[in-house]
């Protein structure tokens, strides 16, 4: 393991201590987020259809559940952020276009 999750940046904040450190519109999107969610969609999935029937005392079912939901919200959160880029990207390409031929001028 490479240092583990005591080493990492945020262990032992809370969640919004965390995000007060993230960049408006998450500057750092880690490649394996990307390159390895349906790897761990997989992982979840199957864990969830193998897990244990609920007991008074524990519901495997119910927390691969709950990973499968974080995930999905991941995907959408990314989705989102790269819909935002697309057009950030376009209103800029819009304005320097614009800009160029004397058009506009904020």
């Amino acid at each position: 393991m490479h240092g583990g999750l005591r080493n990492h940046p945020g262990y032992g904040q809370k969640d919004d201590e965390m995000s007060n450190n993230i960049p408006e519109g998450w500057a750092l999107v880690p490649e394996d987020l990307i390159t390895h969610i349906n790897d761990w969609r997989n992982a979840c999935e199957h864990m969830l259809s193998n897990a244990p029937r609920p007991t008074e005392d524990q519901n495997d079912a119910g927390y691969w559940q709950h990973q499968l939901d974080v995930l999905d919200k991941i995907e959408k959160d990314l989705a989102d952020k790269k819909a935002r880029e697309k057009r950030a990207a376009y209103d800029k390409a819009w304005e320097d276009a614009n800009r160029s031929a004397g058009v506009y001028d904020p």
